[in-house]
């Protein structure tokens, strides 16, 4: 309701503004005024006494165009002049200005709300969508019938002043100007190439040609331009954020950016559970948090949402199996990067209180429609590096048989799920050699990456191996078998950080791939290798492999018990999975469960790379800075920079308001990283709603052929000026038709055309508008001449500012 609003301020503005145009040049023109007024009282006193002539005799107004000389001797002659063909080219007046503004609104852009304006009831909406329609056809038709004057005044000038006149097939061009039929018609062929000079026939056959087009393309034009579209992602705002730190390191080990007291957590399960800020950066921090998350969804496919002292953010699961003969399921799990994610969260908050205290969101300003965006179409993004896991994990024995052929036992060597792009069959496993020992319950193991060549179970050997393999003795979990192994890769993928609803409650922060969002699907469901020995599935060059070392690893499942041999935090998630009897509700396979535990629990330690350095844990709108050393003041600036610990680019409040709704706001802790240590960031807020933008490829065509049109008008306007002359006489058909009438009948031109011309020859004919002063008394000395008949030497071409009528 409020956007239509808007749109009525600025039109009741646009209309003062002409008002106020209109009343100076109606100052200027009282001398003229009251001459106008003067010659309408006697007019209207001659009409009274019936002294007053029927028709009028004056065809053709004339103004000198005078030197800057002549202006000053004679001002009313040159207002006079500008001022009448201003009234002759006032027809194009509201076609160019609805031009402007469909141009304005389509490239700004216009964002109306959730409504288009009024009631919110169906019928309602409809209602506005069609009246906007009907603006859409009036502004089609004020534009034909500007071309048509166009047109009109070209043909008219051409037939009284031009020595040639114009080839009968044009002269109802100007009546014609939306018929695209004109067009292929002979009337036009032969027309057009009427004229004896090349330039003139090639003029206005360009022109004829580009006012049609125009005027069969508007329609659809100014229909498209002006009636809203529904936008899913308006852009509303944004910011630009450096962060300090390497945010795609190809190795994770201990010596990354961690805190120090993450090393202390080994078999300290008080630590595991601190909520202190600052220990978000270790990799086991998700623990408690994920552990319960994934108890209540590892067989909900999507989102797996779980909160800390942190954020609310989620690890997006998909899965998949296939009809061979073991019991295995592939698993993705894409978690966020947790410090650009709180960095989002903050940012977030600043753009909402912008929205309600930005003088530029104030109603009546540009961006005040977006308090009538969608309640639930308000989305924050974040342009971000994302952790990839895929998993594959399935029962050891079923290769006990191709072991023992190989002289193999699985004390010693173990197979491994192949998930890397490698050409394999569908059974594919590595086989590593292993040192693990039973383990009471459930006990994990993380396997070193062999750092030569190792034996495949289809005869080859490779040295292509993913980032880690995981061991999983048991002797509690039902339907499976003692030893499970797992197979883990872990790449880096470009992505987004979206949270939804934004400034309407706490808000998920979830990540969403940005190429081949569908690739984990298909590497979910692929097992065979086509013939030309490619797999079917390949990772996107854009992902980046990351090994994962040992020491990380193991300080990402961290032993809880000394006593218990491999009762890691991992081990302790499968452990509880039967008794919460999440392992028999009929799912497809246990392996989903155990796969997503592993998956997500190497997403969330690789989300935690780059919090410790960026000091993420006291970032709060309290602790903003600015970029120049300012005094604090509460009430206008922000912080002085010494004071805390993040940098804006903004002085003020109100500054940062303004910035971050123009994308101009540029975030950076304190101090600032170097250009080779920071990695940047982009994020930006989009809302749902109506709204007037161009979009495509189609409405640029669309606003070209309003161009065309303006440009057409603007140079009829130029020539009008530069003819010094104008014509409000034979506006229509009729008005030739009566001329026509009034002259001397063609009878050797127009022969045997009673029943029509499909002649060419008589089509070029020559039409012409001259003054014979040799007729007898009575009759008109105005004749429309066809062919030779207008060629007489003793014919006179119209003559400005001179009264033509019946001879007397």
């Amino acid at each position: 309701m409020g956007a239509l609003k808007t749109f009525r301020n600025w039109i009741f503005r646009f209309w003062t503004t002409i008002q106020v145009l209109l009343m100076r040049c109606l100052k200027s023109m009282s001398p003229l005024l009251l001459q106008f007024t003067s010659a309408t009282r006697e007019g209207t006193r001659q009409l009274v006494h019936g002294t007053v002539e029927e028709e009028p005799r004056v065809v053709m107004k004339t103004v000198e165009r005078t030197t800057p000389s002549h202006r000053i001797v004679h001002p009313v002659r040159v207002l006079a002049r500008t001022m009448l063909v201003l009234q002759h080219c006032s027809i194009h007046i509201i076609p160019i200005f609805a031009t402007i503004t469909l141009a304005y609104l389509n490239l700004a852009g216009f964002f109306i709300g959730e409504n288009l304006a009024g009631s919110t009831a169906g019928i309602a909406q409809n209602m506005d969508r069609l009246s906007l329609q009907v603006v859409a056809k009036l502004v089609e038709l004020f534009i034909i019938a500007s071309l048509g004057v166009i047109i009109l005044d070209a043909i008219r000038d051409k037939m009284m002043y031009g020595g040639e006149g114009v080839p009968l097939g044009l002269v109802t061009a100007p009546f014609r100007i939306g018929d695209i039929s004109f067009l292929f018609s002979h009337e036009f062929r032969a027309g057009s190439r009427g004229f004896q000079r090349r330039r003139t026939r090639w003029m206005f056959a360009l022109l004829i040609v580009g006012c049609a087009l125009v005027a069969i393309f508007v329609g659809p034009s100014t229909a498209l331009l002006l009636i809203p579209s529904f936008f899913e992602s308006w852009p509303g705002g944004g910011a630009s954020i450096w962060l300090k730190g390497v945010f795609l390191p190809n190795t994770l080990d201990v010596s990354s950016s961690w805190d120090p007291r993450c090393m202390s957590v080994t078999h300290n399960a008080t630590l595991l559970n601190d909520s202190d800020r600052s220990l978000a950066s270790c990799p086991w921090a998700g623990f408690p948090y994920l552990a319960e998350a994934l108890a209540q969804s590892v067989f909900s496919p999507g989102a797996v949402f779980y909160s800390d002292y942190i954020s609310r953010r989620a690890i997006t699961l998909w899965w998949g199996g296939s009809d061979i003969p073991i019991d295995t399921v592939r698993m993705s799990a894409v978690g966020i990067n947790v410090a650009a994610g709180a960095v989002a969260q903050t940012i977030g908050g600043i753009w909402c209180d912008a929205v309600f205290n930005a003088p530029q969101a104030a109603p009546g300003h540009r961006l005040a429609n977006l308090h009538e965006r969608s309640r639930n179409g308000s989305r924050g993004n974040l342009d971000s590096p994302l952790p990839l896991v895929r998993t594959e994990c399935f029962n050891a024995s079923y290769f006990a048989n191709l072991l023992e052929e190989h002289g193999l036992n699985m004390n010693s060597t173990l197979p491994f799920p192949v998930i890397t792009d490698i050409p394999t069959p569908p059974l594919a496993a590595y086989l590593i050699p292993v040192n693990t020992s039973q383990a009471r319950n459930i006990g994990t193991q993380w396997i070193p990456i062999p750092d030569g060549i190792s034996n495949t179970t289809y005869g080859n050997t490779t040295n292509n191996y993913p980032s880690a393999f995981l061991v999983i003795r048991n002797s509690s979990l039902p339907m499976v078998d003692p030893t499970i192994t797992c197979t883990v890769e872990a790449q880096w993928a470009p992505g987004l950080i979206n949270h939804d609803y934004l400034c309407w409650g706490p808000q998920g922060l979830e990540g969403s791939l940005t190429d081949h969002y569908g690739s984990m699907i298909d590497w979910a469901v692929t097992r065979n290798v086509p013939a030309s020995g490619v797999p079917d599935f390949q990772s996107i060059p854009s992902w980046e492999h990351v090994s994962l070392t040992m020491d990380w690893l193991n300080l990402l499942t961290p032993a809880l018990d000394l006593n218990r041999t491999g009762h890691t935090t991992l081990a302790s998630v499968l452990e509880s999975l039967p008794q919460r009897g999440y392992l028999f509700q009929g799912v497809q396979s246990p392996f989903i469960a155990i796969n997503a535990i592993v998956a997500s629990f190497v997403a969330d330690g690789m989300s935690r790379v780059g919090f410790y350095e960026n000091n993420i844990a006291d970032l709060n709108s309290t602790t903003m800075c600015t970029k120049v050393d300012a005094p604090p003041n509460p009430g206008n600036n922000l912080g002085d920079r010494q004071s805390c610990l993040w940098q804006a680019s903004s002085n003020s409040w109100l500054n940062l308001w303004k910035d971050i709704l123009n994308y101009k706001v540029q975030l950076t802790p304190y101090p600032p990283p170097t250009p080779n240590t920071g990695h940047h960031f982009r994020y930006y807020v989009t809302v749902t709603g109506w709204g007037i933008q161009a979009t495509s490829v189609a409405y640029y065509l669309a606003l070209t052929v309003l161009f065309v049109y303006v440009a057409i008008a603007l140079g009829h306007i130029g020539w009008t000026f530069y003819r010094g002359r104008i014509s409000n006489t034979w506006k229509s058909l009729t008005d030739f038709l009566v001329l026509s009438q009034a002259s001397p009948a063609p009878v050797e031109t127009l022969k045997d055309t009673s029943t029509g011309v499909g002649s060419h020859k008589t089509l070029k004919t020559q039409v012409r508008i001259r003054n014979n002063a040799r007729v007898a008394q009575g009759q008109e000395t105005l004749q429309l001449l066809f062919g030779e008949d207008g060629e007489n030497a003793l014919l006179e071409q119209v003559l400005d500012n001179k009264q033509y009528g019946a001879k007397l």
